[in-house]
């Protein structure tokens, strides 16, 4: 899951389910990755086949911000890369969603 800050600053989960549907439904994109690089800035890299078309990217940044908007979320960045291959996981399978890892508080001793 991704978490991201909301407008109220209270923090919002978006769900990778949601973010690979409403990009494949509403962007037509589906041969990328999501990385969550901060709190508020994502990294889309479209995989190969995929045109490198400034009015898609954009559609892209679009679907995903309003997206993140309608649940509540705080603006982000939103940066798009075209790549030759997308990296694959240690299983060899694709990881569409790629959260940042949240800091938890140290444990009690």
């Amino acid at each position: 899951m991704l978490v991201v800050p909301g407008r109220d600053g209270a923090p919002v989960t978006l769900l990778p389910l949601a973010l690979t549907t409403v990009l494949e439904d509403e962007a037509g994109v589906f041969d990328f990755q999501l990385q969550q690089l901060n709190t508020s800035t994502w990294r889309l890299c479209l995989g190969p086949g995929v045109a490198d078309d400034p009015a898609f990217r954009q559609r892209c940044r679009s679907v995903l911000a309003d997206f993140v908007a309608a649940q509540g979320g705080a603006k982000l960045r939103i940066l798009t890369r075209a790549v030759a291959a997308l990296p694959l996981g240690h299983s060899g399978k694709l990881m569409r969603i790629v959260a940042r890892p949240v800091a938890r508080p140290p444990a009690p001793t």
